[in-house]
């Protein structure tokens, strides 16, 4: 394994709004181990045709592609689930044509590995009781852990049209009752 080839990180693009027009890329070649251990610039595009691991801290990546294209990216493993932070953020307009195949602001994966694992943890439950309007909690039938801060998605059983949704986004402020509160 190496950090960006035994070098420096590559300089990448400035924020997105001053710097929209940059089209700095990194290629890791097949045959080639990257270890991610710092969070680098922005870049347009990130081809991974070896394989790019995120290191166990906390990681910000940011481009406007991703691509892996028959490489591999890790951000833990089944047996080893990445524990910190990993933060990918994907820049563009959803009119982008720059990879037409995949559309625009994409993990894109052509015979590739994506390996993304983190805390094991209830990422979906049903509700144990109706949920109704002006409710300040709910109760699911799952034990969850869901973080204070994280937020919930609570879907709709009806359809109203693709113009007016029933799903409403919550943020959790707590967890009681042994995890079902």
């Amino acid at each position: 394994r190496t950090t960006w080839g035994g070098g420096a990180p590559p300089t990448g693009c400035g924020s997105w709004k001053d710097d929209v027009l940059c089209r700095d890329t990194v290629i890791i070649p097949a045959g080639q181990t990257v270890l991610l251990d710092v969070s680098p610039p922005r870049f347009f595009l990130v081809l991974v045709q070896g394989t790019l691991v995120f290191d166990r801290r906390d990681i910000h990546l940011q481009a406007s592609y991703i691509m892996v294209n028959q490489g591999t990216l890790q951000i833990g493993t089944e047996q080893e689930p990445f524990m910190q932070q990993a933060e990918i953020t994907l820049y563009g307009n959803p009119d982008d044509t720059d990879l037409p195949t995949f559309g625009s602001k994409v993990i894109a994966c052509y015979k590739c590995r994506l390996d993304m694992h983190g805390a094991p943890q209830v990422s979906w439950t049903r509700l144990a009781a109706t949920a109704r309007a002006g409710d300040t909690h709910i109760d699911v039938t799952d034990t969850v852990a869901w973080p204070v801060g994280s937020k919930v998605v609570l879907a709709t059983t009806d359809y109203d049209g693709f113009t007016f949704s029933h799903t409403e986004v919550a943020q959790v402020v707590s967890v009681e009752g042994s995890g079902r509160r």
